[in-house]
């Protein structure tokens, strides 16, 4: 998972319905703090160029990771100063936008299944979970 998953799939007129799972927050989501922030952040800085979608959000998942590993870095930082605080990652969704990620030094990240249903009919995207993550 995920399946291709495109923002244009809204706007074919060769589907009808389309249902598939997406491994971060669906990308056209809003009303949470942090939804709310991707979705300024590509208003802001798109310049109607950026279209939102799983690349964007998976995109700023991985730098809302690397914003919160790297709070609390030395100056420089170093590679084992980013490690060390990765390790410390435990557990922790990111506000909502992806799966619990944990890290654990010389060891592989803890397997967690979880994906966010999302479905295109009638030329717009939902949420049938309401934006709520389903994990196994």
């Amino acid at each position: 998972m995920p399946q291709t998953v495109a923002e244009r799939f809204k706007d074919d007129p060769n589907i009808e319905t389309y249902v598939t799972g997406v491994n971060v927050f669906p990308f056209f989501q809003s009303g949470t703090p942090a939804t709310d922030e991707y979705q300024a952040a590509l208003r802001k800085h798109g310049g109607g160029k950026v279209v939102a979608g799983v690349g964007t959000a998976t995109g700023w998942v991985g730098g809302k990771l690397l914003e919160k590993v790297g709070a609390v870095l030395p100056e420089p930082p170093t590679s084992q100063a980013i490690l060390q605080s990765l390790w410390k990652v435990k557990n922790n969704d990111l506000n909502g936008l992806t799966l619990p990620l944990t890290f654990n030094e010389g060891q592989t990240a803890p397997e967690v299944v979880c994906y966010w249903p999302v479905v295109v009919q009638g030329g717009r995207w939902s949420s049938p979970t309401n934006g709520q993550r389903t994990c196994q």
